[in-house]
């Protein structure tokens, strides 16, 4: 691995976190009109559009059949149950306690990669994952936490199985990227993961509602589907594939700063002493991370 290509992952990894940040502005703006399943279906269902376009326009990036089972298990654990599951955490659950499970994901990659991918850390970046754990805590409750909810160990469980289905993507999809480029495995899993949610929004019913959106409400689909998925998906599996995962994963811990920021500048919501040392906590944690990125 050369310098110039971990400090390309970086700074990829880096827009993920902004785009990924303000896709919660965006999906607050949709869901006002959209059910949950609803959204995540249409999002992923014009995504898959999109990549059967690509895959019919470069045949090289097509797979073979006998990889099509293992693309449909990526499918369903990165799409289709991962959504399924975060929303029907956060339905059951407060929004303080939904965000903090979540905010946990990163530090999930990071326990895993340790124990299937042998990755090592330096004490350095152990005590950024701490510091980076604790300001991104910090941003997502603001001090507080709420635990109610109606069916909470229920939604709890469903939080906890959608980090742990990252945090698996994560070690498998690392390994996968070895034999396989990003844009065939971003391509089939979005295809796949797509399909296995159709049956959920038949049961929804939540497309009923795609005739009448709103020109708001389009702006903030379209942000979702090409920003959120099409661009930040083919930009974190490349960059997937050349840092280890447990580097990787914790540039999410940027995702809370960048919402924080995105909520202040477009949405007026005020950033508070809380939210400040949070963020500076998040940052200097990644940074000190992946501050040698040539090694």
């Amino acid at each position: 691995m050369t310098g110039p290509k971990n400090a390309l992952a970086a700074a990829l990894l880096s827009l993920v976190s902004v785009i990924w940040g303000g896709s919660f502005i965006a999906a607050r703006i949709a869901l006002r009109e959209l059910s949950p399943v609803g959204l995540a279906t249409l999002r992923f269902g014009l995504v898959a559009v999109f990549f059967l376009f690509v895959l019919a326009a470069l045949p090289r990036y097509r797979a073979p059949w006998r990889s099509l089972p293992r693309l449909m298990f990526f499918g369903l654990l990165a799409v289709t149950f991962y959504f399924i599951l975060q929303y029907g955490g956060v339905a059951r659950t407060s929004a303080s306690l939904s965000a903090v499970v979540i905010t946990l994901s990163p530090l999930v990659v990071v326990l895993l990669s340790r124990a299937f991918l042998h990755e090592s850390l330096t004490a350095s970046q152990i005590a950024g994952i701490v510091l980076a754990t604790a300001g991104a805590l910090l941003l997502v409750t603001r001090g507080s936490l709420e635990v109610g909810g109606s069916d909470y160990w229920l939604g709890i469980l469903f939080l906890v199985l959608d980090v742990l289905a990252w945090g698996v993507y994560n070690i498998i999809g690392k390994r996968a990227l070895h034999v396989q480029h990003p844009t065939t495995l971003t391509s089939y899993m979005m295809i796949l993961g797509a399909l296995g949610l159709i049956p959920f929004a038949i049961a929804d019913g939540g497309l009923a509602a795609v005739p009448h959106l709103s020109a708001s409400a389009w702006a903030a689909v379209a942000y979702l589907v090409i920003l959120s998925t099409i661009v930040a998906y083919l930009a974190y599996n490349y960059a997937l594939q050349i840092l280890p995962a447990s580097r990787a994963g914790v540039f999410q811990y940027l995702n809370p700063v960048a919402a924080v920021l995105f909520a202040h500048l477009l949405l007026s919501e005020p950033l508070t002493i809380v939210t400040v040392i949070g963020g500076s906590l998040a940052i200097g944690g990644v940074y000190l991370v992946n501050r040698h990125l040539d090694a």
